[in-house]
């Protein structure tokens, strides 16, 4: 069943970007509601249970998917950055519960390295001034999903925490392309260029989750 459900998320994933790809606005909209129903299925047949961080992770990251269908109005943008936020938070708990401990001298070094990085991607994403405070947080959240993906790495050595890891740089890649689009100018086929890292970022995350 998990072979299946894993083939169908990868047909309708081809389906969504297709249709980011040649800009057909209906088909985008609707591939993209299941993409993470089918990641969450695959995650619940692969590992025999329901670990509820993913769970959340999961459901947040769907009611994201739904609000940034419209990342042009403000109230929309913002509670997609929310949900998004709190899907964040899910995978962190779920990195430090899987870790079950913290190599202090490399956490510091990261954090060090998130804190440049980030400075770097505020820069280059010029938020509008009222939506500097919640850019810097979202920003910080994000970087540290990325620090504690590499906390894992580091206690849990094996192939599927690399590709956790590899999928937090990716989802970092997805919303600061995301981001600079929505402050500034959406280029044609704007939504193509975000999915195809957002999807990658998921995938890599959930079934890596699934594998430990």
């Amino acid at each position: 069943m998990k072979a299946i459900l894993l083939c169908v998320f990868i047909l309708v994933s081809a389906a969504h970007l297709a249709a980011a790809f040649f800009e057909r606005e209906k088909p985008r909209k609707i591939t993209k509601l299941f993409l993470m129903p089918l990641l969450l299925a695959y995650v619940v047949f692969a590992r025999g249970s329901l670990f509820t961080p993913v769970l959340l992770a999961a459901t947040f990251a769907l009611l994201g998917d739904f609000f940034l269908l419209e990342p042009q109005k403000p109230l929309f943008f913002s509670l997609g950055l929310g949900s998004f936020l709190l899907g964040h938070l899910c995978y962190i708990f779920a990195f430090i519960v899987f870790t079950g401990t913290f190599h202090v001298p490399m956490l510091i070094i990261s954090y060090i390295a998130a804190l440049f990085l980030g400075f770097l991607i505020i820069k280059m994403i010029r938020p509008a001034k009222n939506m500097i405070v919640p850019v810097i947080v979202y920003t910080a959240v994000i970087l540290s999903m990325s620090v504690f993906a590499l906390q894992l790495m580091r206690f849990n050595t094996t192939i599927w925490s690399v590709i956790i890891f590899i999928g937090s740089l990716l989802f970092m890649c997805s919303d600061t392309i995301l981001a600079f689009f929505t402050f500034h100018t959406m280029p044609k086929r704007g939504n193509f260029y975000v999915m195809i890292f957002y999807i990658a970022a998921q995938a890599f995350i959930m079934i890596g989750l699934s594998r430990l």
